[in-house]
């Protein structure tokens, strides 16, 4: 597997333990509305999720996702882990989304409980994973030979080669073809 895939494997996880372990009463509701002379049925569904607490379990939690991501991912700085999680986890566009797990919501198709608990886990996901993570973390792991940080870099070192012909291009066609 791939870096990607591995990291978006452990959040998937400490999404899914969160859900699990947080998630413990959902509550729906039918009733019977009227709409467009049809009467159609109404589900409302609520929970019982508390974005404090999960906040609090995610803190309390740092040090042991920032272990898991730097023995999958072979990254010695486990403080910097700890830092971008720790940033990522108290900003305030996570909370706000977090928030919005406790909402209560209708809809006319019903959601079994399994359906919804997977809707709460990817959106947690999503959000964990949400802005530059990945690529801070990512920016983290060191390359243990030539071979793997071309591999890497790939992009950036084919981007300094097209350059450096373009410039021997140019100084031949301006300086020495003139000249025969």
């Amino acid at each position: 597997m791939s870096n990607n895939e591995v990291f978006e494997q452990i959040i998937e996880t400490v999404s899914k333990k969160i859900i699990n372990e947080y998630l413990t009463n959902i509550t729906i509701v039918k009733d019977g509305i009227k709409v467009d002379n049809n009467k159609k049925r109404l589900f409302q569904y609520s929970n019982n999720l508390n974005s404090d607490i999960i906040l609090k379990a995610l803190n309390n939690n740092v040090d042991n996702i920032a272990m898991n991501i730097s023995r999958h991912l072979n990254i010695k700085d486990i403080q910097s882990i700890k830092k971008i999680l720790n940033e990522q986890i108290n900003s305030s566009s996570f909370k706000n989304q977090l928030n919005k797990l406790s909402y209560e919501f209708s809809t006319t198709k019903e959601i079994s409980v399994a359906e919804l608990k997977d809707i709460y886990y990817q959106h947690i996901k999503y959000n964990l994973l949400y802005g530059d993570i990945k690529e801070k973390i990512f920016a983290l792991a060191t390359d243990d030979d030539f071979k793997d940080w071309l591999k890497r870099r790939w992009k950036l070192v084919t981007c300094g080669y097209i350059i450096v012909l373009l410039i021997l291009f140019i100084t031949y066609y301006v300086f020495i073809h003139e000249l025969n």
